[in-house]
């Protein structure tokens, strides 16, 4: 891929998503591309003051430059995949919903521990926050940006007492391996909405 083209989704990945780390804007590329291009495409937009960076701790945030974009161009199309699905009487879940319900779901047939269920949703599939965490570890995350659901009516105890958070930050390739950990651990189907 193009480094203009890298840049490009880039920009709109960007302008949909808020602040993101590097690795979350592999995630959201179409295509494979090595890290490295992508921190290219990020310092030259950084030059060009397309994008903006923000450094906590050793982690850092882009996002964009909203004074760099020209307010008469016309936007693309979104080629965000939107896709909703039906699960187990639920209907019209957004990726990270259906996340949520799939492990809710686990929890309730087989009563896992904590690393019992992170060995079946390991952090991998959510890179870099990961899949499960506790509610304390959840809600540090979430301090300037929700990245797990931790409103009341979403947290999950466990049957040993811990209360655990599951990831909102779901991308086609992860919901897809979700679905896959479901049909295999639960033997239920998940379908997309109609």
């Amino acid at each position: 891929m193009k480094k203009k083209e890298i840049i490009e989704q880039v920009t709109e990945i960007l302008k949909n998503n808020g602040k993101l780390t590097p690795a979350e804007i592999l995630e959201r590329i179409n295509g494979e591309l090595p890290m490295v291009q992508v921190s290219a495409a990020l310092k030259t937009m950084l030059d060009d003051r397309i994008i903006n960076v923000e450094e906590l701790g050793k982690t850092k945030f882009y996002s964009f430059n909203t004074k760099a974009s020209n307010p008469t161009a016309e936007k693309p199309a979104s080629k965000r995949d939107t896709t909703k699905y039906d699960f187990e009487g639920l209907q019209q879940l957004s990726k990270g919903r259906l996340a949520l319900a799939i492990v809710k779901r686990y929890c309730l047939e087989k009563k896992p521990t904590q690393i019992e269920l992170k060995e079946i949703f390991p952090d991998k599939i959510v890179p870099p926050y990961g899949m499960i965490r506790s509610l304390h570890e959840a809600k540090e995350a979430s301090k300037e940006r929700k990245r797990f659901f931790i409103n009341d009516e979403d947290v999950i105890t466990l049957t040993d007492g811990g209360k655990v958070c599951v990831s909102n930050q779901f991308t086609t390739n992860r919901i897809t391996k979700v679905i896959d950990i479901c049909e295999k651990e639960l033997s239920l189907k998940v379908k997309p909405s109609k």
